[in-house]
């Protein structure tokens, strides 16, 4: 069906959905006309009155709900083909599905929509009411046919019996009188005429009903006893057969199994049995082997005679099917691209938490360390919390990494050679029991990126292969230019069209399972014992290719060794060059700095250290505090130290506050959240100085200064 001709039926209480969703249908479909109700019972009079080819419908309703409103359409004899679509802001869990396919909806959309899989479900929803119209239409023309066949032959019989009753009379007459039975014969010569005339007009009737056999566009059979007695040229074209190859034929020759074959002909006859036809959906197996898919309905030639035989259409939905195939498909993707995106919400909120707590130990052990002498065992003590703290602050790292919340040096570089650069320290990662092997692509692979992340990736795919081989194996990387188009695209539900560099590594090593295939990318997720790793390597790798707005697809299974691929965009732009603020020693002041934090040992540590380096300072544990001490201080204080997240205000909050007190004062903002998250969340509005946690004391202290010393409204994020 032309997107010109479409005309949908939207049903939703709320105006504004029902406007942003006319919009949405103007941008995907602009021609196609779009009809909109406020609730239940003005939709299905205004389906009654338009004939629409797809209702979308919302399930919460007024008065009437959507579940309800579809069960009605489809008890309406006027209404029941046409395809139902819910539309929903609910949550689309396995209940509501069953309820949505228990009233007869076709399909079914969450909120917000996804203009590709609404444009998919109205382009398939219409081919199939385009489809059912189609096979009404030939049912019906063909029992228009079947009872003006049926009248004819009552008639003909009728008149047969007439005649005879005729002849009978004639007979007595004959013996009555010579002179009526010729009178008689002659009768009999009109009525042997008559009879021609009738047999021709049967002739013709019958030659008709071929006529529109051999054209009909349905696939259109007639079987006795699951025998072929004829069949139409669409059956043909469908199965791949010439007619001679099926007349005579058992039926079993369009199944693929005996099991299927015999499953039909019960379900199909014991419909019949029960209502007078029977209709049921299989798999027909064409010549050269190709399974289609099939909607079949059989009746009767003689109601409740299958003697007689009966007459069969089959019509081919595998393009429906495959259709339905895709959006399926693409509705996997996208609930796997909802989770991850979950799940790196959760991870990016853990690691600001994380900092937090790092930022106060670091801090007290950087005072441990300032008030300890150097052969003093505390300091050696403290050194080593600190060391550790290092090492959690690159957990926080990593995980921000993953849910493309790190901030990131990107640079010019071709891949084979930072690959090659790699390859000694890949050899002593995986073991010397293992082989390795790298084969560079002829041309060269210019790339914008982080080294170090790309050397990441590389490092734990590499690890990932060395625990799949225990006993040894060849371990391989191997790199490819591959241009990416259109089809491509289709084809594998991922990439934007352009240049990209392929790295494929590859092992012989156990291979990986489809169930621990679907869950590979997660945080946390390992199927390693306890101790042996923490299961971010993976989800790096994912987060990683993310932020350089590239891929990773993983081919494996049981036995079979693993193939990962990534997928690199080539070199289309040129970042700007970072700004690099060089290190200054730790300086202190005579200052007084006003800091919010709300996190009570982090406050504690960070009050600490700005006094021992002489500042005087006020400390507060949320905003509304901060405001309040400002307010009866505020010509005493030279810089805010400020928490962004915090209850009750947040470090935007209070800035704008105070500086309706005063315009002058300078700020220091920190967070656990690198500055790009913070900004584009719309929690930080315009460039400040801006320090991430975890926080050294000198790193503090520096930047304190730097802030103080620098009369810059500009942003800056401290180091």
């Amino acid at each position: 069906m032309e997107a010109s001709s479409l005309k949908l039926l939207a049903i939703d209480d709320n105006r504004d959905n029902l406007t942003s969703l006319k919009a949405v249908v103007a941008d995907v479909l602009p021609q196609a006309k779009v009809l909109t109700a406020l609730n239940g019972p003005e939709g299905i009079a205004l389906a009654i009155a338009e004939d629409p080819d797809v209702i979308l419908l919302d399930i919460v309703l007024p008065g009437m709900d959507g579940f309800e409103v579809c069960r009605r359409l489809k008890g309406n004899e006027l209404l029941w083909h046409i395809p139902v679509v819910f539309l929903t802001a609910l949550k689309t869990d396995r209940k509501i599905r069953i309820m949505a396919l228990e009233v007869g909806a076709e399909g079914f959309l969450a909120k917000p929509l996804d203009e590709a899989e609404l444009t998919a479900q109205i382009r398939a929803m219409a081919k199939i009411k385009e489809a059912s119209k189609l096979k009404r239409e030939e049912k019906d023309r063909l029992a228009a046919l079947v009872a003006e066949r049926t009248s004819e032959l009552e008639q003909e019989l009728a008149r047969r019996r007439q005649v005879e009753e005729e002849l009978r009379e004639a007979n007595s007459k004959l013996q009555l009188s010579q002179t009526a039975t010729l009178d008689l014969l002659g009768e009999l010569q009109d009525e042997i005429e008559a009879r021609k005339n009738g047999e021709e007009a049967l002739r013709e009737s019958e030659r008709r009903m071929r006529s529109i056999f051999r054209v009909a566009p349905t696939g259109i059979g007639i079987l006795s006893n699951r025998v072929l007695l004829d069949v139409n040229a669409r059956v043909c074209e469908m199965t791949g057969y010439a007619r001679e190859e099926l007349i005579g034929k058992s039926a079993e020759i369009f199944y693929a199994t005996q099991e299927e074959f015999t499953r039909v002909g019960t379900e199909k006859y014991s419909q019949i049995a029960e209502r007078g036809t029977g209709t049921l959906e299989t798999l027909w197996k064409k010549k050269d082997g190709t399974l289609i898919n099939i909607i079949l309905s059989s009746t009767p030639i003689v109601s409740k005679d299958l003697s007689k035989g009966v007459i069969f259409t089959a019509l081919d939905i595998t393009a429906r099917k495959q259709a339905e195939e895709e959006r399926e498909k693409l509705h996997a993707q996208l609930i796997q691209s909802q989770k991850m995106e979950v799940v790196g919400q959760l991870a990016g909120g853990v690691a600001h938490d994380f900092n937090n707590i790092l930022t106060a130990i670091i801090g007290f052990g950087h005072l441990l360390v300032m008030k300890s002498e150097v052969n003093d065992p505390r300091w050696h003590y403290a050194k080593e919390i600190i060391s550790s703290c290092e090492k959690a602050a690159s957990i926080t790292r990593r995980l921000l990494t993953f849910c493309r919340q790190d901030i990131s040096e990107k640079s010019h570089f071709n891949l084979n050679e930072l690959i090659a650069s790699l390859q000694k320290m890949l050899c002593r990662l995986i073991g010397e029991d293992l082989e390795f092997h790298f084969k560079p692509s002829a041309e060269k692979l210019p790339v914008i990126a982080d080294p170090v992340q790309i050397e990441q990736v590389l490092m734990n795919l590499a690890t990932n292969a060395r625990d799949a081989m225990p006993g040894g194996g060849l371990f391989s990387i191997e790199t490819a230019l591959l241009p990416v188009d259109e089809e491509f695209v289709a084809m594998h539900g991922f990439g934007t069209p352009g240049d990209y560099a392929v790295i494929t590594v590859s092992d012989t090593g156990t291979g990986i399972s489809q169930e621990t295939r679907q869950r590979i990318f997660e945080p946390f997720f390992t199927t390693k014992e306890v101790g042996r790793g923490t299961g971010l390597g993976l989800s790096v790798v994912y987060g990683i290719l993310q932020r350089h707005e590239g891929y990773v697809r993983v081919y494996s299974d049981v036995g079979m060794g693993a193939t990962f691929q990534v997928y690199l965009p080539l070199e289309r732009y040129r970042e700007k060059a970072s700004h690099v603020v060089p290190y200054k020693a730790s300086e202190g002041g005579l200052e007084t700095i006003l800091v919010a934090e709300d996190n009570r040992e982090l406050l504690d540590v960070i009050q600490l250290t700005l006094s021992a380096w002489g500042y005087t300072v006020i400390a507060t544990r949320n905003g509304e505090e901060a405001v309040a001490k400002f307010r009866e201080s505020a010509e005493n204080i030279d810089l805010l130290l400020l928490d962004i997240i915090m209850p009750k205000k947040n470090g935007m909050d209070v800035l704008d506050e105070t500086r309706s007190l005063r315009p002058d004062i300078k700020v220091l903002f920190m967070s656990g959240y690198p500055a790009d998250i913070i900004k584009d969340r719309g929690q930080m509005k315009g460039e400040y100085a801006y320090i991430s946690k975890p926080i050294t004391p000198n790193a503090l202290l520096r930047s304190v200064r730097e802030v103080l010393d620098v009369a810059s409204t500009g942003f800056s994020e401290a180091l």
